[in-house]
């Protein structure tokens, strides 16, 4: 099996209008099993800018409150929410898209796919 190929064929499927559930069940369900590798869902819509602004507005307020166990707690998560908008900006992503990496095949999940909702349920029940 060539996994590049199927990786393609997958991202073509939650490009269309249409996704076809059985082919594209079939297809990962394939790279899962005889191509070993396990899928991983980053989700670039729920770790946004947005979210980042708040926590380093929580931070800050903590800060000036005085409540430094609390300002370390928004800083460690302002710390992990950077890293996902970092690397969603270093990728340059346009829509939710397939990539392998590391032996994983990750699913970027950005919200701005045709088809996110129901890609992250077919995901949950095949992965």
């Amino acid at each position: 099996m060539d996994i590049d190929k199927k990786v393609a064929q997958l991202n073509a499927l939650i490009a269309g209008d249409e996704i076809d559930r059985e082919e594209f069940g079939s297809s990962l369900g394939e790279l899962l099993g005889e191509g070993g590798l396990k899928v991983k869902v980053l989700d670039l819509e729920f770790y946004s800018k947005e979210k980042l602004e708040h926590a380093e507005r929580e931070k800050a307020e903590a800060m000036r409150r005085q409540y430094y166990e609390e300002a370390a707690q928004w800083r460690d998560k302002a710390n992990e929410i950077r890293q996902y908008v970092e690397l969603g900006e270093d990728l340059q992503l346009t829509s939710s898209t397939f990539r392998i990496e590391h032996g994983h095949l990750f699913y970027f999940h950005t919200g701005l796919g045709k088809h996110d909702q129901l890609i992250l349920k077919l995901i949950g029940k095949v992965g």
